[in-house]
């Protein structure tokens, strides 16, 4: 006994669920249950044992494959029991109707009737039990989920013409603030540095200057 569950993504569920159907109805299954939606679609679908991997690669080939799983019941040894019991009941059957046949009385009659009643009733629970066991075993259960696929990103095209040039430019003046940015960014820090040099040098020549004035005052006379 198999069962089996197929996850698909298609572009077009509704389409791919009608393809699925189409694909039941090849393999000579059939769909017990279906709900589905312009979104998606679940089905519940019975087909023969011996077709099961054929339709699943059929289905498969809808779009993409998200999640595939399958098992398997060893289910022989529940139907020679279940079949013993239904052999053994059936002739327990044809007992109590020998015996009807040969009563006599009313009350032997009510009797026996009412236990072939019985008795008949466990029969057709237990035929019906190996029947329902039997076509488990003939039949596999494939549940199949359609779901809508994913859109894929993709990335939105560049501005052409002028928007074009117009972006190009504005994202090379961000670049250019940036980089200057980080050029000042680096300076900052050093200005007091050179600002205190620069006051040096400043001092120096002043003073280098003031000492120069007056000996040039003095040699203007004695000339």
């Amino acid at each position: 006994m198999r069962t089996a569950q197929l996850s698909v993504d298609a572009d077009d569920p509704v389409a791919a669920t009608r393809r699925v159907r189409a694909a039941v109805a090849g393999a000579a299954g059939t769909v017990s249950q279906e709900s589905s939606t312009d979104s998606g679609a679940q089905l519940t679908i019975r087909v023969p044992a011996d077709r099961l991997d054929q339709l699943i690669d059929s289905i498969a080939g809808l779009g993409h494959v998200t999640h595939r799983t399958a098992q398997v019941v060893d289910a022989t040894e529940d139907v020679v029991d279940l079949g013993a019991r239904v052999a053994s009941q059936r002739a327990s059957v044809d007992r109590v109707r020998a015996l009807l046949s040969q009563a006599r009385s009313i009350g032997d009659v009510v009797a026996i009737e009412s236990e072939l009643t019985r008795r008949e009733a466990d029969l057709d629970s237990l035929t019906g039990r190996l029947a329902a066991l039997k076509d488990q075993v003939a039949l596999s259960t494939l549940t199949v989920d359609v779901d809508k696929a994913p859109i894929a990103k993709t990335d939105n095209p560049p501005p052409a013409g002028f928007l074009a040039g117009l972006a190009a430019g504005w994202e090379g003046l961000q670049a250019t603030a940036s980089a200057t940015g980080a050029v000042i960014g680096f300076l900052v820090p050093f200005l007091p540095v050179v600002a205190l040099l620069l006051g040096l040098v400043w001092v120096g020549r002043r003073v280098a200057r003031t000492r120069r004035t007056p000996a040039g005052g003095a040699e203007g006379p004695g000339a």
